[in-house]
């Protein structure tokens, strides 16, 4: 019904933002993946439409649209319709984090890595480090390496303390995570403020569990409970 309908307006698409929010929802739902692409330049220019709706488009559209190729076609075919993108829609974060999440869930390791890893060099930004720890990367030595660096001249700093954890932990170097993770923990008393989420915490948990420190693990549950933003 909801497709009879759109189509029948379909003419309006382009002038009424309300429709054209339905005909991006409406082709992820359907799975028409590169109809809902081609649909977000215009959503781009609506003023109605927020930036963060159209993010939270770009990704579902463009990680559907990925993952197909993948499953249908192969790797080749995948980084054929990858470089076929635009520079600046390869920069979109969305974007560029749709297909490295493709990337690691195929274990397709050395192209994820080159990608990540010139802006990993440099000093990106919180968003970006809080992405990076939710991508399933289970060969992630060449960015552990890059993160410490950092922490060799920073070695109080937070955020790369909470991504060497998350990068070790995705990798299943258990001790390397754990102390990472202990030493963001440690950071609260020094600071009067809480330097990490509950999403460090569980992998905290997770890499004392898989270590064999149930005690120690059960503790970090607790802090879990009795967490609070």
């Amino acid at each position: 019904k909801a497709r009879a309908l759109i189509d029948e307006n379909h003419k309006q698409i382009g002038h009424d933002a309300r429709l054209l929010a339905l005909e991006i929802d409406l082709c992820i739902i359907e799975k028409r993946y590169e109809t809902a692409i081609s649909w977000l330049s215009s959503a781009r220019k609506e003023k109605t439409i927020s930036d963060e709706k159209v993010q939270s488009w770009e990704e579902k559209a463009y990680y559907g649209a990925f993952n197909d190729i993948i499953i249908k076609k192969d790797q080749e075919n995948l980084h054929t319709y990858w470089q076929s993108l635009s520079r600046k829609v390869k920069q979109r974060e969305a974007v560029l984090f749709a297909y490295c999440q493709v990337l690691a869930e195929q274990n397709i390791t050395e192209p994820l890595t080159e990608l990540i890893t010139p802006i990993l060099k440099k000093h990106p930004n919180e968003h970006f480090l809080k992405r990076l720890r939710t991508l399933p990367i289970k060969h992630s030595e060449p960015l552990i390496a890059i993160v410490q660096k950092h922490l060799h001249n920073d070695k109080h700093n937070a955020q790369w303390l909470s991504c060497l954890g998350h990068l070790a932990l995705m990798s299943e170097q258990w001790s390397m995570a754990e102390k990472a993770f202990g030493s963001l923990v440690k950071l609260e008393s020094n600071q009067q403020t809480k330097q990490y989420d509950k999403q460090d915490l569980y992998a905290f948990a997770k890499a004392l569990t898989a270590e064999g420190q149930h005690q120690a693990a059960n503790e970090v549950w607790v802090k879990i409970n009795n967490f609070t933003d």
